[in-house]
């Protein structure tokens, strides 16, 4: 990757090779820029928590990046 600038990567290549080679397997890809609003579902695919199962702290990512005016 040296040298390789950032606004010319792309993954669509990468994510369509690997639904090819492996047609059945379940992926999900995502904008980094969405994950502060996805995080509590993320956690939950990782931790195996029940749909009941509270996530605690899980929009303290988003919070983070919020101010209390909203800016």
């Amino acid at each position: 990757m040296a040298g390789t600038r950032a606004e010319v990567l792309q993954w669509h290549g990468l994510i369509d090779q690997i639904r090819v080679t492996l047609p059945n397997a379940q992926s999900t890809a995502w904008c980094n820029q969405n994950t502060p609003f996805i995080w509590p579902k993320l956690l939950r695919c990782v931790m195996w928590p029940t749909d009941e199962d509270p996530v605690e702290g899980g929009y303290d990512l988003i919070a983070s990046a919020l101010t209390q005016s909203g800016t």
